[in-house]
């Protein structure tokens, strides 16, 4: 069962971390890299742990996620982080038609921090010319696994 939890790092920030059995897979401060990993383990169900409650969950969020923001938020930071998580759980992260222009660096960012194992859905296609440097750019907000 994958997990969403949360944590402050040293500066504050809040992070998303993503685990499943107990195991970390992924932490980061970008929502939209944590709901594209788990399109990419082609996961339905989770569940979203804020400390002020449980939620299960699946992808696409639910409405019902919506409604519940505010109620299972902490604080505003939070708040704006699953707002922003469940908008993004709709996105389709392998469809290249799809208008969200950032959606396939997201994917390819998650897939490349993913165990290989656990990746069920792949990016399609060679990787776009500004990958590389759009994943230096994304690793700064992602504090697991270390890059």
């Amino acid at each position: 069962m994958l997990k969403v939890s949360f944590y402050r790092c040293d500066n504050g920030v809040l992070i998303g971390a993503l685990s499943g059995d107990g195991v970390r897979l992924l932490e980061t401060a970008h929502p939209a890299t944590i709901a594209a990993a788990i399109f990419a383990m082609d996961v339905p169900e989770y569940v979203i742990d804020t400390g002020a409650g449980v939620l299960d969950a699946q992808l696409p969020a639910s409405p019902y996620l919506l409604c519940q923001i505010k109620e299972l938020s902490m604080d505003v930071d939070m708040q704006q982080w699953l707002k922003v998580f469940w908008r993004l759980s709709w996105v389709k992260f392998d469809d290249t038609d799809d208008p969200d222009c950032h959606a396939e660096i997201h994917f390819r960012t998650a897939t490349h921090h993913l165990p290989i194992k656990l990746i069920r859905r792949w990016p399609v296609g060679p990787e776009p010319k500004c990958f590389r440097k759009e994943l230096r750019k994304r690793n700064r907000s992602i504090l697991y696994p270390l890059c």
